[in-house]
């Protein structure tokens, strides 16, 4: 019996001690203020993916990673590309691993952007070339965090040791080496567990395009988290990854309504395109209701309507002075106030049942008092009167 409740307590520790180990990846328990924004190729939705330029705007907007898919040329060189040719994002043509490094520097790997994307175009662009990992790492040392893919490892025979042993001259794989300043992922699940049992402490990212076929207990023993693709991804499975330890990095997340919805259901950061979008959803505050809409208010009105998040608490002040509250009903509210000047500038703010407060809404007073303009119907040099519209009992003048 003393032996049985023994195994209990050692399991128990071990669980609790993958559950601590994940959530500390990045120094800080997981939250949304560090949901991690992973530059997916670079800002790739606005520069040609895989170049220096484009891992450079990712950094400048914020990113919290840089990801680069990694290929291997016929001479054993790791370059920043994704597909297993060159056809696609160069001027040249055939597979990387056919073609040597110098080879490979004779193309032109972004005048393809400019072509396809001629409204984002960017004449910088032309004669772009394709870095080497190396390069990458040597021109921004650890000033950044690298998120690296082993990429077909069954064709690139080596490329995990290669890629260990760049890490390791570079000195970003050491102890002394914040947890979470590299990254390796890889659909390749043998792949990682290599390079777990070569650096037991580096963290690592089981890729997959269908979070049905993820064995999440198995995954826990070499990796600290998943990276599912979006559309196979819902709240259910992130609390389920959560509850074996694991992180969840989902891609590619390109529109803020998903970037939302993956902050909403507790993902922990995704790959997107657009790096700039990301870090402003990021760090929007998401508690706040949304800031009510006035419709017109003329001095005539005895009451203020617009839209607001529902059930939340709608005030309506003109200076420091409350004219009223209302509470929204299906998104509407309508507040009593008595009649006020034109000109006079009224706000709204709505607060919902947590306490939380919206910004303010502004809107001026429209004078209703006065007639409407006058219409002038056509007036020749035969005319004898001048004719048009006006409101009934109002006097109507005429000047030249």
């Amino acid at each position: 019996m003393k032996n049985f409740m023994i195994k209990i307590s050692l399991s128990l520790t071990l669980l609790f001690s993958i559950v601590i180990y994940s959530k500390t990846v990045y120094g800080e328990e997981i939250s949304e203020k560090n949901f991690q924004v992973i530059a997916h190729r670079g800002d790739s939705g606005n520069a040609p993916e895989h170049t220096m330029v484009s891992y450079e705007l990712a950094r400048r907007l914020g990113a919290d990673y840089i990801e680069i898919d990694l290929g291997m040329t016929k001479d054993g060189q790791l370059i920043a590309i994704h597909d297993s040719t060159v056809d696609r994002t160069t001027d040249g043509n055939g597979r990387v691993n056919s073609l040597t490094l110098s080879q490979i520097k004779e193309l032109d790997t972004g005048s393809w952007f400019n072509q396809q994307f001629p409204n984002k175009a960017n004449p910088q662009y032309i004669g772009l070339k394709i870095p080497t990992l190396e390069e990458i790492i040597d021109h921004y040392k650890d000033t950044i965090n690298y998120y690296i893919e082993v990429k077909r490892p069954e064709d690139n025979p080596g490329m995990a040791d290669e890629l260990l042993q760049v890490l390791n001259s570079r000195h970003l794989i050491e102890n002394n080496i914040p947890r979470g300043k590299v990254i390796i992922q890889s659909s390749d699940a043998e792949s990682l567990k290599y390079i777990h049992s070569q650096y037991p402490n580096l963290p690592l990212i089981q890729l997959g395009s269908y979070t049905n076929r993820m064995d999440l207990p198995e995954i826990s023993k070499y990796a600290i988290g998943v990276g599912p693709e979006l559309t196979t991804v819902n709240k259910t499975f992130i609390e389920k990854a959560h509850s074996n330890g694991l992180i969840v990095h989902c891609w590619t997340v390109n529109n803020q309504a998903d970037m939302e919805k993956m902050i909403d259901w507790g993902a922990d950061g995704i790959f997107t395109n657009y790096v700039g979008l990301a870090v402003n959803v990021k760090l929007a505050d998401r508690t706040a209701p949304v800031i009510p809409t006035i419709y017109t208010i003329s001095n005539q009105s005895t009451s203020i309507m617009g839209t607001a998040e529902s059930k939340s608490t709608v005030y309506a002040w003109v200076g420091n002075k409350m004219l009223g509250k209302a509470v929204a009903s299906n998104e509407k509210y309508s507040i009593k106030i008595s009649k006020q000047k034109a000109g006079a500038l009224v706000s709204v703010y709505s607060v919902d049942a947590a306490g939380n407060k919206s910004g303010s809404k502004t809107g001026k007073v429209v004078d209703r008092t006065a007639p409407v303009t006058p219409t002038i119907n056509i007036i020749s040099d035969q005319s004898t009167y001048i004719a048009g519209k006006a409101e009934l009992n109002s006097k109507v003048f005429a000047w030249v």
